[in-house]
C-alpha cells in the first residue's frame, strides 16, 4: 500500500466515528434529520384519491348543467390537476403523505426513521443494530420525550403511538428500510405543529442524548 493510499484509508477511518453505546433522552422533529431520511411515505394514493374525489364532485355538478359533456370532463380534469398541484407544493411532499382514516379525515399521524444500522449519518457517525436496539428500548422505558428542533419539549403536542425495530429489510413506499432500523410513529395533536409537518417545514426525526 502506497503512503498516499495509507493516508486516504487513515483519513476515512478518522472521518467516521463508530458509536458503541448510545443513550437517547429525546427525539426531536427537525427540518433536516441527520439520518437523511424524511418522514416516510405511507399512502401516496391519499393525494391522488383526494384529487379524484374532487374531480368526481366537479363532474357531478356539471353533469346536469347545460354544457357539453366534454366540457364537464375537461373541468373535472382541471380540478384534479389543481388539487394534485396544491397538495404537491411543499418540497418532497410525495415522501410524507399522511395516512388517513377510513372515512377521510387525516389522522395527523406521521412515521419517521430514527436510526438505521450500519449507515453513516450526516454527522459522520455509524452504529450497529444492537446499539440501536438498546438505545430504543432505553428511550421507551425511561424517557419518551419528544422535542422541537432540540430546543423545546413538545410532549403535550404529540404522542408516541408506535415504536419498533424493523424485523427484516423492507420497503415503505419509496424508502428502503434496513433490518434493525428504529421507526417511530407520532400522533400530532397540535394544529401549528401539524401544519409544519404537513407542509414540509419539519422533515424528519433526530435524536438527542449521549453516545460514545
Amino acid at each position: 500500500m502506497t503512503p498516499r493510499l495509507q493516508k486516504a484509508v487513515f483519513d476515512a477511518k478518522q472521518a467516521v466515528e463508530r458509536l458503541k453505546t448510545m443513550r437517547v433522552i429525546e427525539v426531536s422533529v427537525v427540518d433536516f434529520p441527520a439520518n437523511r431520511t424524511p418522514f416516510l411515505l405511507l399512502k401516496r394514493a391519499d393525494v391522488l384519491g383526494t384529487a379524484l374525489a374532487d374531480a368526481e364532485r366537479v363532474l357531478s355538478e356539471f353533469a346536469s348543467a347545460p354544457v357539453a359533456k366534454s366540457d364537464a370532463l375537461e373541468r373535472a380534469i382541471a380540478a384534479a390537476e389543481a388539487m394534485v398541484s396544491s397538495l404537491g407544493a411543499a418540497p418532497a411532499l410525495d415522501l410524507r403523505v399522511i395516512r388517513k382514516s377510513a372515512d377521510g379525515p387525516e389522522l395527523q399521524y406521521v412515521l419517521g426513521l430514527v436510526l438505521a444500522p450500519n449507515t453513516v449519518d450526516s454527522q459522520q457517525q455509524i452504529y450497529d443494530a444492537e446499539v440501536i436496539r438498546k438505545a430504543s428500548w432505553g428511550y421507551m422505558k425511561d424517557f419518551r420525550n419528544l422535542g422541537y428542533m432540540h430546543t423545546d419539549l413538545i410532549n403535550g403536542k404529540a404522542q408516541i403511538v408506535e415504536s419498533y425495530l424493523a424485523p427484516v429489510d423492507m420497503q415503505i413506499g419509496e424508502t428502503f428500510v434496513r433490518k434493525g432500523t428504529w421507526l417511530l410513529g407520532l400522533h400530532v395533536t397540535d394544529a401549528a405543529l401539524w401544519s409544519e409537518i404537513r407542509t414540509g417545514k419539519l422533515g424528519g426525526l433526530s435524536i438527542g442524548g449521549f453516545a460514545a
